[in-house]
């Protein structure tokens, strides 16, 4: 039997499957798919909840001083850590593909630079390495429509399959 978290994850992994890319002009674009970005902020607003309860509660007398501050700061840093740890929207154009994030430097992969394209056993998600040293693009099963981003990289890129990480 599989534990809640188990079960949700994998549930928001099929549900993304089954939802399709975004074309915008000559661009594909594979979003966060819906059931993510709800779960994030369901769990958000709890962190924010929790948050505003701590704050305007009382101390108990048995409790040491600094119990209260450790409380706060962990579930006021918890909410940073998670948009953080969010996967970057991919786009995939006639150019290369890109990897978008709100918060560090777009990772870009040009088709002509394309090295290898690889699917990682662990998570699931499809990753695709230039012959440079950039970062690669690192494609979430909580991403939509990784079929289509996985056709459309063989197509792009001339690779005839994507291996399996060893």
């Amino acid at each position: 039997m599989q534990t809640l978290d188990k079960w949700l994850i994998s549930t928001v992994q099929r549900s993304a499957r089954r939802h399709d890319a975004l074309q915008n002009g000559a661009e594909i674009v594979f979003p966060l798919c819906w059931q993510m970005r709800a779960a994030v902020l369901f769990i958000l607003a709890g962190c924010g909840v929790l948050l505003f309860a701590l704050i305007n509660s009382r101390p108990i007398s048995a409790d040491p001083w600094y119990i209260k501050p450790i409380l706060v700061s962990i579930v006021a840093g918890l909410p940073v850590v998670i948009l953080f740890l969010q996967p970057g929207v991919v786009v995939i154009d006639s150019i290369g593909v890109r990897q978008r994030y709100w918060w560090r430097k777009e990772r870009v992969v040009s088709w002509n630079d394309c090295a290898s394209v690889i699917h990682d056993r662990t998570d699931g998600s499809t990753i695709v390495y230039g012959k440079s040293e950039a970062l690669p693009v690192i494609f979430s099963p909580y991403l939509v429509d990784q079929s289509r981003f996985d056709r459309e990289v063989k197509a792009f890129s001339n690779t005839r399959e994507i291996r399996d990480d060893v």
